[in-house]
């Protein structure tokens, strides 16, 4: 009974531990609306795409296209939107974090792969 007590004391705190690290990078994927809650304190809400003329899965394309993922990032240091686009403009800085654009699924709602991670 005392290992099993002991081992969920060491696991809870390790849990809290590690999400609690604001100085390590993480990556999210997150839909449309959906909100990352960042130290600081701080949010990063995915509003959407803009506009999307990525050629589809499994089809040929003559022009690979591009996608506008917008942001809406609220911290203490003010509110700011955020345009980024799939192989040009795949990073951003606000506050004192760096956002990566990793990957955008397809679809009416896609999902968004996002790294968050702090300045050098």
């Amino acid at each position: 009974m005392f290992r099993i007590a002991s081992c969920l004391l060491v696991l809870s705190m390790t849990g809290c531990a590690s999400g609690a690290d604001p100085v390590a990078a993480r990556d999210y994927t997150v839909h449309p609306g959906e909100r990352i809650t960042l130290a600081g304190p701080a949010t990063l809400t995915y509003i959407g795409v803009t506009q999307d003329s990525r050629c589809p899965p499994k089809v040929q394309c003559i022009h690979a296209g591009s996608a506008d993922v917008r942001l809406h990032y609220t911290g203490t240091d003010g509110d700011r939107d955020i345009t980024l686009r799939t192989g040009e403009i795949t990073t951003a800085t606000v506050g004192a974090r760096r956002l990566q654009l990793l990957d955008l699924a397809f679809g009416d709602a896609p999902a968004l792969t996002l790294r968050v991670e702090p300045l050098p």
